[in-house]
Parts: C-alpha cells; structure tokens; sequence
C-alpha cells in the first residue's frame, strides 16, 4: 500500500503511517517550543531592557499622581501630581504609606502612583 498525504509518505500499512505522521506532529511540536522559548526571552529581554526600580526610603519627600477623574472636574485644567508627601512606613517593595506635609493626611498607596521631588537646600517649601 502506497500511502501520501500532506507530503508525508509511506510506503506499507495504516499502523506504519500513522507512527510516521506522530513522529511529524512531534517533530512540529518541539519546533514550535523552541520557537516560542526564543519569543520570550527577546521579550523579557525587552522589558528588562525598559525598566527601572522604583525605590522609596522612610523620610523620601514625593509627590502623589491626581487620578481623580469624577464627573464634572474638568481633567484638563486638574494638575498630574498633587501636595508634597513624606513617606512614613514601607509596605515590602510596592506599597508605602505616605503623609501630607500640612495637612497631616496618611495615605497607603503603591508606588507607581508616586514620585520623587528633588530641591536644593537653599529651597524652601
């Protein structure tokens, strides 16, 4: 019996070909592994490659993102970070809880929300 479809051919039984057609599909499954693995080590090479620590330190002066976005505040005229913070205690690597120089507001928030203000010495607040 002469056996040929899709490009696989065999020559000899049903049972033959069908081993030869499981070792195809195998042979196409550990191409598309290896394919995939050098996907995602481009990626997370990628991510690695753009990103950067956020660190924050007991004492740090921040400023806090506005995401205040309720119904009737014009977002155009809101201004992006608001107040000037210190942050007070650290929640492991992404959470700090931080206070507001003059009002004494504590707000626990992740990091990303916040950011650093550098002034010099001869700066007053």
């Amino acid at each position: 019996m002469n056996l040929k479809i899709n490009d696989i051919e065999c020559k000899g039984s049903i049972h033959e070909y069908i081993k030869k057609l499981a070792s195809h599909q195998r042979a196409i499954f550990l191409d598309a592994n290896i394919t995939q693995d050098l996907y995602d080590k481009r990626r997370k090479a990628s991510y690695y490659r753009n990103r950067y620590d956020i660190s924050f330190e007991i004492g740090d002066n921040v400023t806090l993102f506005n995401g205040d976005n309720k119904v009737g505040k014009k977002k155009k005229f809101s201004p992006k970070w608001i107040g000037i913070w210190i942050v007070i205690k650290k929640y492991g690597s992404n959470a700090v809880r931080i206070e507001e120089l003059t009002t004494k507001v504590q707000k626990k928030v992740n990091v990303s929300k916040l950011k650093h203000i550098h002034w010099h010495m001869d700066q007053t607040i």
